[in-house]
């Protein structure tokens, strides 16, 4: 079905203030909320043949959730993260509905709305880094930017979707190269800005898997791996640059050494590590409520597994994990199924972007990262299988031979 005119403005203004998150709630969760509400009562869940399981698992997990809030003393902060999570839940089923409708225009009226959010706060961010800006402290995180994101150490991560998106589009031939290499080279520096390890550990493994990923399933590979080289060259330019721009502002020296060894509070991470599995070893089936661990501890569980298992229970960890994988599998399959040279290479981005997020979640809670809901929603849009065109290409072909054969008889006849 094609995308009309009027949706894909919508799609694009609406993930395009996506990325400004400073006010609870965001702007973007309640017109996504609206848009959410009119598409399931016009249109129907749309739940299609290849989404049930992943459909499944999701119910599993919010069903869980739902009920470890029958274990939490504090009620309402409870409700209030149980209804964050079926948000979520909800938020993918709604881009996946769009993505089996529209397909690929979909998926680029969502990344372009995507890139101009993260391009906007990447420029925010640098602005009131280097500038007096009114109210600066209110826009940054522990001395870095942030954005408009509430935490630098989300803002990082979001960051690398739109630099792999930048890649796919210079890799695909798209007429305006020079601006999304713009883009690319705007990313890195976000992220190496943000001071984020974990940001920068996700865009190390999402580009080295995004490389091995191309190499197994594309191919012209050789001819790829030249415009990421290039790239890669410029990138690691730009960020040489701003560390030598930068690295006679005290502000930036003293962030830069901080961010570059291991910090005071890892001890702590490690200790809230051991912490949780004692709480899920003696809370194993409903854990002890959502948003109950740092309440109850006063420090985050730093990892998305243990988080769940420890305020939710093995039945919401299940389902979740399930769902997780699932979605890996079935966005690596894209990588070779896609009959497009376009779409395999997407596909590579997305399942590098996945493994690396998982790598992240190791030791971050990632459970309501608006952009970690909408990965997994893009990795489940329709593979497009060889075009009409060419499959009548073929059948022309196949034609021509079994003409050819039957032929050949009556020639070998004539010529006796």
């Amino acid at each position: 079905m094609k995308l009309s005119l009027s949706f894909e403005r919508w799609l694009l203004s609406l993930l395009s203030i996506s990325g400004i998150l400073l006010f609870k709630p965001p702007v973007y969760d309640i017109l996504l909320s609206m848009t959410m509400l009119y598409w399931f009562i016009v249109k129907g869940p749309g739940i299609r043949t290849w989404t049930l399981a992943p459909c499944l698992c999701l119910t599993i997990y919010v069903g869980f959730y739902w009920l470890s809030v029958t274990r939490s003393p504090n009620l309402e902060g409870s409700l209030w993260y149980a209804g964050l999570t079926t948000f979520c839940a909800a938020m993918w089923l709604f881009y996946t509905n769009v993505l089996a409708r529209y397909g690929m225009p979909a998926f680029h009226a969502i990344m372009r709305g995507y890139a101009v959010t993260s391009v906007v706060g990447v420029v925010f961010g640098f602005i009131v880094y280097v500038t007096q800006f009114p109210g600066r402290e209110r826009f940054l995180y522990n001395d870095r930017p942030k954005g408009l994101f509430v935490d630098a150490n989300v803002f990082g991560p979001s960051l690398v979707v739109v630099l792999l998106y930048s890649f796919c589009r210079i890799m695909t031939g798209t007429k305006r190269r020079w601006l999304w290499a713009s883009v690319a080279v705007l990313m890195s520096a976000g992220v190496f800005m943000s001071f984020s390890r974990g940001a920068w550990v996700n865009a190390a493994a999402s580009i080295i898997m995004f490389l091995v990923l191309l190499t197994l399933s594309t191919r012209s590979a050789s001819f790829l791996f030249k415009r990421i080289a290039v790239l890669g060259l410029g990138i690691s330019l730009c960020i040489g640059c701003m560390y030598f721009a930068f690295r006679d502002k005290s502000e930036f020296a003293d962030v830069a050494r901080s961010r570059s060894k291991l910090q005071n509070y890892d001890q702590e991470r490690f200790a809230s590590h051991d912490n949780a599995i004692d709480v899920v070893a003696s809370h194993p089936w409903l854990g002890i409520g959502p948003a109950q661990y740092i309440e109850t501890f006063h420090i985050a569980t730093h990892s998305l597994p243990l988080h769940i298992l420890a305020e939710n229970g093995i039945g919401a960890a299940l389902g979740l994990a399930l769902f997780l994988l699932l979605t890996i599998v079935r966005s690596a399959l894209g990588c070779r199924r896609s009959g497009t040279e376009e779409g395999r290479i997407y596909f590579c981005a997305l399942t590098a972007l996945l493994v690396a997020t998982m790598v992240n979640s190791a030791v971050i809670d990632t459970l309501h990262w608006r952009h970690v809901w909408l990965l997994c929603a893009l990795a489940w849009m329709p593979v497009k299988q060889q075009s009409a065109v060419a499959r009548n290409r073929v059948i022309q072909h196949l034609a021509a031979l079994i003409a050819i054969q039957g032929a050949r008889p009556a020639l070998v006849q004539e010529a006796r």
